[in-house]
């Protein structure tokens, strides 16, 4: 990016809209003063000293602290610094100046520009006394480097200056090579006495060494630099002794790594270095000096990492011969050098074992070799410590010695890791001879502690031996003590069963690039597994004995069980998983997949099923854990195998489940059912998923209860993996298994859900199992639509549980709702739909169809619900398929519910005859669906597909229930009596049918009737051939006769609500209006003839509706809308129809109040109130009843409700229109007749209080 101007850094600084331009500014003005290309133009734009003074005046605090920083940094640059210096301290005085502008008190921030001044101003300044900060000192040690490190130099190593720090001066030798140089070559050369700052090592040579190791310098300068503090550290030999650490982990391993790391020219100089530091290691003499031990040695050679073995024995060699009070050479087999070996400079000290594992194992075990002879007692070293990973070297030397190390473990683990542990094996006689002694120990032992622990050593020194055969024995021999509580107790803890060495040993895999894999065979790896399982298993089999013995305590027993995980996790890691394989390619075998799996996969899955079936075995199960499972499954291997083929996880699955079931039986494998679905799902999620397809159709058919797994295998993540043909294949193959099972199933009696007799009767096939398979195929990709109808219609043809079936009808509808479906496919869905739905949907039940025995047997059971009916029903209105679909589906529907009205009429005969009922001579009951709510449906969301039969079917239920015949009326009443046959699914059933009087038998269809009448008649074309669908005719003959019934029964209420349906829904729209007026208004109005004419009658009921109340609910009130304003003839229609029934109320001679109350309330309460001040004026015109001076009753009715027409009226937005009412209340108030004058005033007074809210403007008014 190109830098700015000086200009343009300037015009930043000065501008004063922006504060973090001037922030950026002040930093590139920093910057710029440094560099030789830009601190002239910069310094001259910004007016010099002067200019740069004027311009920290105008500055904020803030960013006069800044900008001081960044000047105080220019004071190391190297460009121009005689002239930046000048002007630097120009600067300053003109700041520090009495009569300078700015009178702010920031000196505090101007002193951090000193250190960019020249030398005369900062002498000044310190000989003011000025107290520099830290990034002052730091500025001026860089800055006016010279004078400081001549100051530094002057005083570093005077005498007289005691017990200084070096600390203070960082800044002044930090980083500068050439200054650390300087003191070098002047301690080095100075003669005498000289006294060396306490903190030289750690603030000064030691840095140095590290920072030119992370600079990467040459190894010229690393030896020049090292040379020099080597040559300090010889020449002041006390000073180093002070801090032994800085030899021991700082300088001393700095050498160690230029000496590993050094080529063959630099070797001996490197090493050089090293012995001199080895010999200038404390000695102990003095008070502050501490003797290295033999601890330190072991540091000494462990602490610097990826160093070779060999190495570190060289590094141990040399510090056991160069270190003060050794001087001993552990390569001297003499029996002086021997006797030295014990000799150490600190009494009693014993070697750390790690030592003898830090070096190469050869020389290790020489070592050891030469140690033995020199402590016959084998108490030359120290057990090895508490760490993270248990080990047998923890073994003790003897009950009653917790301070050495046992001899024999160690001897036996060196030599069976040295090549000379394979070339002659008599050594192995002597541990085993070792081993029965302990043994013979621990029988002879009073105490359980010391049986405990001559058992504990003996199998640890089998385990360090290696010795697989004697340590089975010995775990074997060691059940004698399992009624010894106490001694049980110490027995099988972690310091036996959780160690490093037992776990390896166990795993059966010799650790690779060692001799013993040299040696190892695959023959010989399947023998040690072999015995290592049988070890597994007989240590459980001891747990199991001890769980009933008294004091039994399964803490005890955890490294017992947990060492077949620990086993498992040895045999899984890569590391030996190659190890295995190196040993399988030099033996000639091809096929090591196969190898490892016969040899190590399938025995270590067998030996953890029988450890299982051990542990669930019903007197072991106090060993279980908290979650009542084992430690470690079988599963645990397979899920472990790492870069195994598919076809090998495959065959692993196979044989894993087949002994999953013969091992631990069908109850248990039910309970592992997670891991076997894992298993399944580690074959699907391969390379190739399809060999999972038999384990899924396996699993899914004889999974039982576990039907809740089965998602995890079957579903559409899975199937979308599959090739085409393995997809179609494995679909194909499962709806056959389904479709079988569900036959043989199907053969059965039926037994009733939460029956016994169904607990006993496990169903052949999960019901959540046939609907899983059905949602899976639902719009699914993976195969072809004509496949997945096949599948689905099979598995319907099958399927006897409602939810099945419901499942399986959602996914063939939905093959039809994809727009590419092919017509042959769509016949093929509704053929099917036809075939196996229709028929379910017209029995009595649809969960379940019943026999002609069952029929004969008694009266079967009614099904509450049609969940098939309400499925078929809902595909009528499916916007997704065609007209000729649904029109289908509709003929499906009318023959489903004639079907189930054909089987609903033989169970009412059935019924009658079972319960001894009888209707009256001549007196039949209606037909009707087994739920008559699906006949109402049809006739509400079907209409256009529904024919006049079940529409008379409707009508017939409709009217029975209004006004049953007297059979019926007595059949019902005996049902309500009887409490058992009321709390019966046939009682309950009959009433459904036959109980439903008053407003529930307008719920069963008359109200949907009225609703029907008030659609567009768009609507109501019917899709059937003519004469066959339901017209508007038909609808208003049903709503008449209904109308009928209920003024033949004095239901006044029922009349009037009906009357109020049949208005209900004409203010939807301009064509529901258009229905209302064409189909209701004549329906209401025969009503009205019918009451007038038994009003006439001479047997007339004693109480019939309010007819005024009726015409009232027939009012044309125009439909009016947003889009969609009322005509003025329809308008002028309505009002015309209000006068005449106003003048229908003043003509009475009877009460007229409340009627008049009624249309007021009907007038005034219509939705749409924009057009009342058109009904107001136009009613008011049509008989001017202010120009009257005798009005009539009507006339001031008629006005009464022009004023509350202009009470409740909008804004019509029609200038014109508010100017006639304007006019026309000025004649009402101006009327001839007194009364008729003064109800003007009080509607006018009402109107003008409406102030804001109104929308008249009575200023206009003339």
């Amino acid at each position: 990016m190109k830098r700015p101007s000086a200009a343009d850094v300037v015009a930043d600084l000065r501008q004063r809209e922006h504060a973090g331009t001037r922030t950026a500014a002040i930093a590139t003005l920093g910057k710029a003063l440094r560099r030789a290309d830009s601190f002239l133009p910069l310094w001259t734009a910004v007016g010099g000293a002067d200019g740069l003074a004027a311009l920290m005046a105008e500055l904020s605090v803030k960013d006069v602290q800044v900008l001081c920083r960044w000047l105080g940094r220019t004071a190391s640059a190297e460009n121009f610094r005689a002239e930046r210096r000048a002007g630097m301290g120009q600067l300053v005085r003109l700041l520090y100046d009495e009569a300078r502008e700015d009178k702010r008190p920031l000196r505090v921030y101007y002193q951090d520009l000193i250190p960019a001044c020249e030398l005369e101003v900062v002498e000044e300044w310190e000989a003011d006394g000025a107290e520099w900060t830290s990034f002052q000192q730091k500025a001026l040690s860089r800055g006016h480097r010279e004078r400081y490190e001549e100051n530094f130099l002057a005083r570093v190593f005077e005498v007289d200056e005691g017990q200084r720090t070096l600390s203070a001066d960082r800044t002044v030798f930090k980083g500068n090579m050439k200054l650390h140089e300087q003191v070098f070559e002047k301690i080095v050369d100075r003669k005498g006495e000289a006294q060396i700052p306490r903190d030289f090592y750690q603030e000064f040579a030691l840095p140095l060494l590290r920072r030119l190791v992370k600079k990467k310098a040459n190894e010229a300068t690393r030896d020049k630099f090292l040379d020099y503090v080597v040559s300090v550290a010889r020449k002041y030999p006390d000073e180093l002794g002070r801090y032994p650490n800085v030899v021991e982990s700082s300088l001393l391993q700095y050498a160690i790594r230029e000496w590993k790391t050094a080529k063959e020219e630099r070797k001996e100089a490197m090493k050089a270095h090293m012995v001199h530091l080895l010999e200038l290691y404390p000695a102990g003499k003095k008070a502050w000096e501490k003797q290295a031990t033999l601890g330190t040695v072991h540091n000494i050679i462990v602490t610097t990492r990826r160093m070779a073995s060999e190495a570190r024995f060289e590094l141990l060699r040399l510090a056991l011969r160069h270190l003060h009070g050794y001087g001993i050479d552990i390569e001297d087999d003499s029996d002086s050098g021997i006797a030295r070996l014990r000799n150490l400079p600190v009494e009693g000290d014993l070697w750390p074992v790690s030592v003898f594992f830090s070096i190469d194992i050869e020389n290790a075990q020489a070592l050891f070799e030469r140690l033995a002879k020199a402590y016959p007692a084998g108490d030359f070293f120290e057990p090895s410590g508490y760490s993270r990973n248990t080990s047998v070297l923890r073994q003790r030397r003897g009950p009653d010695n917790d301070r050495c190390g046992d001899a024999e473990i160690l001897r036996s683990l060196l030599i069976r890791k040295s090549k000379a542990g394979d070339q002659d094996t008599a050594w192995l006689d002597r541990v085993r001879r070792i081993v029965e002694d302990r043994k013979k120990a621990a029988q002879q032992s009073r105490e359980p502690i010391h049986r405990a622990f001559w058992t504990k050593s003996a199998m640890n020194l089998c385990v360090a031996a290696g010795d697989l055969e004697m340590l089975a024995d010995t775990v074997l021999w060691a059940r004698r003590f399992n009624k010894d509580s106490l001694t049980v107790h110490h027995l099988y803890s972690s310091d036996v069963w959780e160690t490093t060495e037992v776990v390896a040993l166990l795993g059966g895999i010799p650790e690779k690039d060692t001799p013993a894999a040299e040696k190892a065979t695959l023959a010989s790896i399947k023998k040690d597994v072999d015995i290592a399982n049988r070890i597994l298993v007989d240590l459980t089999q001891t747990a199991t004995m001890v769980v009933q013995e008294p004091g039994f305590d399964r803490s005890r027993w955890l490294s017992v069980l947990r060492l077949p995980k620990a086993v498992a996790d040895f045999r899984l890691h890569k590391d030996n998983v190659e190890s295995f394989e190196n040993i399988a390619k030099a033996g000639g075998s091809e096929d090591h997949a196969r190898e490892i799996t016969d040899i190590l996969w399938k025995p270590t899955m067998d030996v953890l099923l029988e450890l299982e079936a051990l542990l669930y075995s019903r007197t072991s199960t106090a060993l279980l854990n908290s979650s009542n499972s084992v430690e470690v499954q079988a599963v645990y291997i397979l899920n472990g195998i790492r870069d195994a083929t598919p076809k090998l996880l495959a065959e692993l699955a196979k044989w894993l489940m087949d002994n999953m079931r013969e091992r631990l039986g069908a109850k248990r494998l039910n309970a592992q059912m997670w891991n076997i679905v894992t298993i399944v799902l580690r074959v699907a999620n391969s390379d190739q998923p399809a060999l999972a397809c038999p384990f899924i159709r396996n699993l899914i058919m004889d999974g039982g209860e576990n039907s809740s797994w089965h998602r995890q295998l079957i579903n559409v993540s899975f199937l979308r993996s599959l090739p085409a043909k393995a997809a179609k294949e494995f679909l194909f193959t499962m709806a056959n298994a389904m479709r079988d099972k569900m036959r043989g199933q199907n053969a059965r009696p039926f037994v009733k859900e939460g029956s016994k007799a169904q607990a006993q009767h496990k169903p052949a096939i999960k019901v959540t199992t046939i609907k899983m398979m059905a949602q899976v195929l639902n719009n699914n990709r993976f195969i072809d639509a004509v496949s997945s109808c096949d599948i689905l219609t099979s598995l319907l043809s099958e399927a006897r549980h409602i939810d099945a079936r419901i499942t399986i009808v959602d996914s063939l509808i939905s093959t039809m709702e994809v727009p590419s479906c092919p017509p042959e496919l769509r016949q093929r869905v509704l053929d099917a739909l036809e075939k196996y739905v229709v028929p379910a949907a017209a029995q009595l039940s649809e969960r379940r169809p019943y026999s002609e025995e069952e029929w004969a047997a008694g009266l079967p059971e009614v099904g509450e619900e049609t969940p098939l009916m309400e499925i078929l029903l809902a595909q009528t209105k499916n916007s997704k398929l065609s007209d000729e679909d649904r029109a289908r589906i509709a003929g499906l529907v009318v023959a489903a519910l004639e079907g189930s009205a054909a089987t609903n009429a033989r169970w009412m005969d059935l019924f009658l005859t079972k319960n001894g009922f009888s209707l009256d001579d001549g007196e039949t009951l209606p037909r009707c669906p087994v739920n008559p709510k699906a006949l109402s449906s049809m006739f509400k969301d079907c209409t256009l597909y529904m024919p006049v039969s079940l529409l008379a079917m409707l009508r017939e239920m409709t009217l029975v229930n209004i006004d049953p015949s007297p059979g019926i009326t007595r059949v019902t009443e005996a049902v309500k009596k009887d409490r058992d046959l009321l709390n019966s699914n046939a009682g309950k059933h009959w009433l459904k049918h036959f109980n439903n009087p008053g407003f529930h038998a307008s719920s069963l269809g008359l109200d949907i009737a009225a609703a029907v009448l008030q659609r567009p008649a768009v609507w109501m074309k019917s899709k059937l051939e003519s004469g066959k669908g339901v017209d508007f005719k038909a609808v208003q003959d049903f709503v008449l006769a209904a109308a009928n019934k209920f003024l033949q029964q004095e239901r006044v209420g029922l009349v009037d609500a009906l009357a109020r349906r049949l208005c209900s829904e004409r203010m939807s729209s301009p064509q529901h209006w258009e229905s209302w007026r064409d189909n209701c208004v004549p329906v209401v109005n025969d009503i009205i003839a019918s009451i007038n004419s038994m009003r006439l009658s001479p047997g007339r009921a004693p109480t019939l509706p309010n007819v005024f109340r009726l015409k009232v609910e027939i009012l044309p009130l125009p439909f009016s809308s947003a889009r969609h304003a009322a005509t003025f003839d329809d308008s002028v229609t309505y009002v015309i129809a209000v006068s005449d029934l106003i003048e229908e109320l003043g003509s009475r001679r009877g009460p007229y109040h409340e009627d008049f109350a009624y249309l007021k309330s009907d007038v005034v309460g219509a939705r749409s109130k924009t057009g009342f001040a058109l009904f107001a004026v136009e009613l008011g015109r049509m008989h001017a009843a202010w120009a009257s001076w005798e009005p009539t009753l009507a006339e001031y009715l008629r006005m009464e409700v022009v004023g509350e027409l202009l009470l409740a009226a909008e804004d019509p937005k029609d200038e014109g229109l508010a100017g006639d009412v304007l006019e026309m209340m000025g004649d009402w108030t101006g009327a001839n007749e007194d009364e008729m004058r003064a109800l003007g005033v009080v509607y006018e007074g009402k109107l003008k209080a409406l102030g804001k809210k109104g929308w008249i403007t009575w200023d206009k008014q003339k």
